[in-house]
């Protein structure tokens, strides 16, 4: 009994973590955007892969900001906002 109990505990513990680490990203992608009026066209984006959480950036994402005159592409608004709040965090992660 006491190891189905230890197992649950971790096994909930995984699933809070998990789920706090993805709200952190996408809570705001199903609220509407809030991101600042950025050019949302395509052309130019620098990269193909999201710096702060990884995804892919798709060829017609929405979710671009500009840093440096270079316009980086991202996979939600919630990375947006996380760049903008603290870009040099992030701008090594650019595959350019």
């Amino acid at each position: 009994m006491k190891k189905l109990t230890v197992f649950f505990i971790i096994a909930m513990v995984f699933v809070l973590i998990t789920g706090m680490v993805y709200a952190e990203c996408c809570s705001c992608c199903c609220a509407g955007d809030a991101a600042k009026a950025v050019d949302t066209s395509t052309a130019g984006i620098i990269n193909t892969t999201c710096p702060v959480m990884g995804g892919e950036v798709k060829a017609d994402t929405p979710h671009v900001a500009m840093y440096n005159d270079k316009k980086i592409g991202f996979c939600c608004t919630g990375c947006v906002a996380a760049f903008e709040k603290d870009p040099e965090k992030y701008i090594n992660n650019i595959d350019v």
